[in-house]
């Protein structure tokens, strides 16, 4: 259980100065990160535009959920619920990633579709099957500050939308780059299903993907 003076909450409509924390707290505890180094063309300078788009993505057509402390954000979770995806259109999800394509050096850019847009997805896929990628809820981000960690705030923002998605007999799948997050994983319930070494021009970087099904309520 989180502290007590820890607020979890369903945010419909996250604020500029919201998105701006989750910027920021998602660029701070990613910088040295060797999966989103690879996807940035080991350019650090560029983590904060990825993580950008999947901020300004995520808010149109995910479901958010914030650990705060007063008005101090602390922790969220950052989910692509099943269709999400067809809210908007392809062109218009492009857009927010245009950004960082543009900044990406031709290497990079090469590196980035390639990985991004076909091996990422076709090992999600095969690790989680028979589960289907766009029918489980898609945990795309979570994050907890350095120094709220080990306190149960995880736990907190995953367990409302664990319980619903129980409820709906549906299963929530993520992924990971750091091999010392399985354990946070494996601890929150999830079950490990794959992990691929992948390979970039610059260093090798491991995969992680989890299933957590149903939970009996």
């Amino acid at each position: 259980m989180a502290p007590s003076n820890v607020s979890i909450q369903h945010v419909l409509a996250p604020s500029d100065k919201l998105k701006l924390d989750m910027k920021k707290l998602l660029s701070d505890l990613s910088a040295d990160d060797p999966g989103l180094l690879a996807l940035v063309g080991n350019d650090p300078s560029l983590i904060p535009i990825l993580v950008g788009t999947w901020v300004e993505d995520g808010s149109v057509i995910g479901e958010l959920w914030t650990a705060t402390e007063g008005d101090e954000l602390v922790g969220f979770m950052l989910w692509t619920p099943p269709g999400a995806t067809s809210k908007i259109s392809k062109e218009e999800r492009l857009e927010f990633q245009q950004p960082l394509l543009d900044a990406l050096s031709p290497e990079g850019l090469e590196y980035f579709k390639r990985t991004y847009y076909d091996e990422f997805p076709t090992f999600v896929m095969q690790s989680i099957a028979p589960a289907l990628l766009d029918e489980v809820w898609w945990l795309r981000v979570a994050m907890v500050r350095a120094d709220r960690q080990g306190r149960g705030i995880a736990r907190a923002l995953l367990e409302p939308v664990r319980q619903k998605v129980s409820a709906l007999g549906q299963d929530i799948a993520c992924s990971a780059t750091r091999a010392r997050n399985v354990a946070v994983y494996n601890g929150l319930g999830f079950e490990s299903r794959g992990v691929r070494e992948m390979v970039s021009p610059w260093h090798t970087w491991s995969l992680y993907v989890f299933l957590l099904p149903p939970q009996k309520l």
